[in-house]
Order: structure tokens, then C-alpha cells, then sequence
């Protein structure tokens, strides 16, 4: 289970989200002063004014909005790009990761990769680079492959899910808190 919740936050985060993240293990790898290796990817910014660059903002204000929702503690940020299933499960990510003792995460690098629409619905691939900071200050990169999929709800499109299809297995970590201090 959190294995899970520690993918859904770096695809989240990706926000958003995050996508299913462990709090735990990503507070193992900053205090270990490492992140993941990811593999390299690419691709590039939509052609202005095109479905799929409307997509790839979404995907971008979701990221911001991850952001400001870990740093002001408000979830609600999150609500605008996700769908209500999403932000419930982006709700439940950013919690555990602030009861895990992450202070502030931060988007350093985003790079786009294919979009696809059919109809009502679009996947959209991204790497992200995200830098996570522990209550102790340490701070951790890690880069992940993201496979968004969005659908549009009235004329909006909104993320529905974020998955992180790299994804190594991390050993599971103790709480912080439970840890000795070095």
C-alpha cells in the first residue's frame, strides 16, 4: 500500500501528482542524499493553441498547484485540474507525505513527451524532475517518467490519473520520526 501511494505522488507530483507515493521512502532516499535514476525521455511543447498544448498546462498548473497545496497545507489548490476521484487520491498523497515530514516539494524540470487525444479523452507523457525537502532540511531529485490521462468534463479537461510506469520497488523505511538522529 505504500509503495503504492509513493508511485501516485511522483506521477502526481505530480501533483500530481505526485501518483501513488510512500512518504516513507522518500524520506529514506533524503536522508540518504539520493534520488532515482530515471531513464532519459523527450519530446517537446505543443504547436500554440493546439489541443494538446491546452493538455500539456493542465499537466503543468496541476504541478504548480501540488506545489502551493504542500506549502500552504490546502489541498483545495488541486481541485481546479483534477477530476473528483484524482484530487480525493492527490488529497490523500499530500497528507500522508506532510505526516511523513516532507516540507516543500518543488517542480525543477519538465520535459514533454507524446500526447495523444481520441475524443474526450487524452494520455500525455511527461518527465519531471522534482526536488523533495525533509523536515530535517535534507533534499532529494528524482526524475520519473509520468503517463497522464485526462478527460474532458464540460469543455475542460482534467487529469483522472497519473501513473509512473518506471518505477523501481524502494525499500520500505521506517518513519521518520522513528529514526535516530545523525
Amino acid at each position: 500500500m505504500q509503495l503504492a501511494l509513493f508511485r501516485t505522488l511522483l506521477l502526481g507530483l505530480s501533483l500530481l501528482l505526485i501518483a501513488a507515493c510512500s512518504p516513507q521512502s522518500i524520506i529514506q532516499r533524503i536522508e540518504q542524499g539520493r534520488g532515482t535514476p530515471e531513464p532519459i525521455g523527450g519530446g517537446g511543447a505543443a504547436a500554440p493553441g493546439s489541443v494538446e498544448e491546452s493538455i500539456q498546462q493542465v499537466i503543468a498548473r496541476a504541478n504548480a498547484a501540488q506545489v502551493d497545496a504542500i506549502a500552504a497545507n490546502d489541498p483545495a489548490r488541486m481541485r481546479e485540474t483534477a477530476t473528483d476521484r484524482y484530487f480525493r487520491e492527490a488529497e490523500r498523497i499530500n497528507k500522508e507525505l506532510l505526516d511523513g515530514g516532507v516540507t516543500k516539494i518543488e517542480l525543477v524540470n519538465l520535459e514533454w513527451g507524446p500526447v495523444s487525444v481520441r475524443g474526450n479523452s487524452a494520455e500525455a507523457t511527461s518527465w519531471e524532475t522534482w526536488a523533495t525537502t525533509a523536515a530535517n532540511g535534507r533534499t532529494v531529485q528524482s526524475r520519473d517518467r509520468n503517463v497522464y490521462r485526462l478527460t474532458l468534463q464540460d469543455g475542460v479537461w482534467k487529469i483522472q490519473s497519473n501513473e509512473h510506469p518506471d518505477q523501481r520497488e524502494q525499500p520500505q523505511a521506517p518513519p521518520l520520526r522513528q529514526r535516530p538522529q545523525i
